[in-house]
């Protein structure tokens, strides 16, 4: 029972960190008017950086 409570725990604290880690990127986008970091992030996924 105390494992499943040390893992309970920790899905919690890593499920702050994705939604403080969240809130700080949209933060910065909308801070960013050209949102040129921002949005084009996941498009660099996928297109060359000559497009960019």
């Amino acid at each position: 029972m105390h494992l499943f409570e040390v893992h309970k725990r920790k899905r919690e604290l890593v499920h702050q960190f994705i939604m403080h880690f969240i809130a700080h990127f949209l933060e910065e986008e909308a801070l960013d008017p050209a949102g040129r970091k921002c949005s084009n992030y996941p498009d660099d996924l996928y297109e060359t950086p000559a497009t960019s």
